[in-house]
């Protein structure tokens, strides 16, 4: 099986959210299984699909297609997705979070880390969350995006990589690409017009829209 890498992309939160879903579609049209690693133009939270608006206190908020909870995203932190079909996964969701997850362990491996993977959906280095995910499936596809934090933060609960020393972006990025690929053949690529095009749709018709953010 021959994986698509998009390198690395700054773009806007509902271009993100977008992006991925697009992505995700594609794969399920016969596309190629796709990693993507993203940045934020600007800081914003995301929510989770079944999450209520009204119980987030903040002024920029995007609603993802996935569940789980709110997600702080800044621009100095690296976002990754993966999408591919259902069998290329564990049918079990906490295997699939773990073997997906155990990627950005052994990205973190590379640059000197000791990390875990604590279930469900998290990646631990010093009992403190350094990167969360979501997931999601539908049509035969399982997508998956997660955040790895990067920029030191004042929770108890969370660390980052500027914890464990003074890496660059572009150092964290060439970690986690070989993190994610050890064990697939790949090549880099980037968006077809087709997805593009439904990226564009995504943006106009679902995430953009007040509709979407406040559905719940």
């Amino acid at each position: 099986m021959m994986w698509r890498v998009i390198p690395l992309e700054s773009r806007d939160a509902v271009t993100n959210l977008a992006t991925d879903e697009a992505i995700m579609e594609s794969v399920g049209s016969g596309g190629q299984p796709t990693i993507r690693f993203y940045t934020w133009t600007s800081p914003v939270v995301s929510i989770g699909f079944f999450q209520r608006l009204n119980d987030v206190k903040e002024d920029n908020v995007v609603r993802r297609q996935t569940g789980g909870g709110s997600i702080h995203h800044d621009p100095s932190e690296i976002s990754y997705s993966i999408a591919a079909r259902e069998k290329v996964f564990p049918k079990d969701i906490q295997q699939s979070y773990e073997m997906i997850c155990k990627y950005v362990v052994d990205s973190l491996k590379i640059l000197g880390m000791n990390p875990q993977f604590q279930p469900l959906n998290n990646v631990m280095v010093d009992d403190k969350i350094i990167c969360t995910s979501a997931q999601t499936r539908r049509g035969g596809v399982v997508m998956q995006h997660g955040t790895l934090f990067c920029k030191e933060s004042d929770s108890k609960e969370l660390t980052s990589i500027m914890d464990f020393g003074n890496f660059d972006m572009q150092t964290v990025y060439h970690a986690m690409v070989k993190g994610f690929t050890s064990d697939k053949k790949f090549v880099f690529g980037h968006k077809t017009n087709e997805e593009t095009e439904l990226m564009k749709e995504l943006i106009h018709s679902k995430y953009g829209t007040q509709e979407w953010l406040a559905r719940r």
